[in-house]
């Protein structure tokens, strides 16, 4: 059974063979799905699942609205710290065309003026998710770790925090990036979240899917 108790635990879960996303009709009227039966049955005749209602793939200020019945602001002020303070939403568009959605989206855009997080949350838990170009930087700037073990503890941290500037990375990654195992760059990490230098995308420690970036506050 799985258990659902903050939005980090919707953010980890993705449609599988076993679960699946609905979006709930109407407004407060408890409707199902056209289609929740058809999926009910299928799992039921397999090896069960479950179906998560009121779960939409975007949504807009005038559907918020819709769900909530709040007022315009209420609502601009609940999506802009969804989206640009806890990045629990990317969104495209402006003003009040502007789309949200959960932020699963991986990737991150380079622009003339640099490296930015274009959905205000890119977490990478492996090397071939990582654009080629920046791939290429990190590599040049890790080079020297593939054959020198011992290095000054200063010169690791800026390491990470050269790699991190480029979005959230898991510890896993940063180990496999860094030529270290997984349990040393944890260290170092612990040591720069303390510092406030680097920032972790869940506020739970020991959520699986944590990932770190550099924090430029």
């Amino acid at each position: 059974m799985i258990e659902i108790n903050s939005i980090e635990d919707i953010l980890n879960l993705k449609e599988d063979f076993d679960i699946e996303f609905k979006k709930a009709m109407g407004k407060n009227k408890g409707k199902l799905p056209n289609d929740f039966l058809e999926t009910y049955c299928a799992m039921a005749n397999t090896e069960g699942g479950n179906v998560f209602l009121g779960i939409e793939e975007e949504i807009n200020h005038k559907r918020l609205n819709e769900i909530l019945d709040l007022h315009p602001s209420d609502s601009s002020n609940i999506l802009k710290k969804l989206s640009d303070d806890l990045r629990y939403l990317s969104k495209t568009g402006t003003g009040r065309g502007t789309t949200y959605k959960f932020n699963f989206t991986k990737g991150i855009t380079e622009t003339t003026t640099g490296i930015i997080n274009s959905t205000g949350g890119i977490r990478f838990y492996k090397i071939d998710e990582i654009p080629q170009n920046i791939l290429e930087k990190i590599q040049k700037t890790t080079e020297i770790l593939k054959t020198k073990q011992r290095i000054k503890k200063e010169k690791m941290y800026l390491m990470i925090l050269d790699i991190c500037q480029y979005g959230y990375f898991s510890p896993s990654l940063l180990a496999d990036l860094l030529y270290r195992n997984k349990e040393t760059i944890k260290d170092y990490i612990s040591a720069l979240v303390k510092q406030k230098k680097l920032k972790p995308f869940f506020s739970s420690s020991n959520s699986p899917k944590q990932a770190y970036m550099t924090n430029y506050n």
